[in-house]
């Protein structure tokens, strides 16, 4: 297949399968399958008892080690991929235990990978909403490192600590698709090398926009769709 651009958008997995017990014990929400599998475990099974939720730890290869930010700053590193839908969850679980007689915000406790929930957000947001959180009743766990397994009572994190748990919420690494690994145009985790126009320094009329750039911490939609009117744009310049 010839090309004179190519344009890499085909997203990454969500690697439920390297957290060991998911498939047994734990769920999600990032999709209608597990979505619907949450909602009969909540209406059938779940007996009020403690409710975990959090993060496996993201890899995020060597993609972005030659960008430099507007001032000479490196760029960031991030422990989780996209810390949004804990955050969401957890406020909706809390929510949905008050309206059916189950409890409230105690009995959740929210886990991260990273020193920071949502550090992309910023200490100062992040701050208020921990501050906000804790006042209404949520447990927080930080610098989890990593899921090391889901069993039936609970998680067992890699900083050593277990969070006891009869409901067990969890959002995976994300990695590149496995045929994007060992290629030319990427980083040591297969996640594509772009500079900030989305090009591929070494074959200039490569791009990549989305959740498949190094680039793109954290890996959020808007970002994406960001990258993508920069793509396009990029294109139309060089034909003039």
């Amino acid at each position: 297949m010839s090309y004179d651009y190519l344009v890499i958008a085909v997203g990454n997995r969500l690697a439920y399968d390297k957290i060991e017990g998911f498939a047994e014990h734990g769920h999600t929400v990032s999709d209608f399958y597990y979505g619907n599998k949450l909602r009969h475990f909540l209406a059938h099974e779940y007996k009020g008892g403690p409710v975990a939720i959090g993060s496996a730890r993201f890899h995020q290869g060597d993609g972005t080690k030659d960008i430099k930010l507007y001032g000479g700053h490196a760029f960031p590193t991030a422990e989780a991929a996209c810390e949004g839908p804990p955050v969401e969850t957890m406020l909706s679980m809390a929510t949905w235990l008050g309206q059916h007689g189950k409890g409230g915000p105690d009995k959740v406790t929210v886990f991260t990978p990273a020193s920071l929930i949502a550090e992309d957000a910023g200490e100062k947001v992040v701050g208020k909403l921990l501050e906000i959180a804790g006042g209404m009743g949520f447990n927080y766990v930080n610098e989890a490192k990593d899921i090391t397994r889901i069993t039936k009572d609970g998680i067992e994190l890699a900083s050593g600590k277990n969070i006891e748990a009869e409901l067990k919420l969890v959002f995976p690494d994300w990695v590149p698709h496995d045929f994007m690994k060992g290629l030319p145009i990427s980083d040591n985790e297969g996640f594509v090398v772009t500079d900030v126009t989305m090009r591929n320094p070494k074959y200039p009329n490569v791009f990549a926009a989305g959740d498949a750039a190094a680039i793109t911490v954290p890996k959020l939609g808007g970002i994406g769709h960001a990258q993508s009117e920069i793509v396009a744009k990029q294109i139309a310049k060089d034909l003039g």
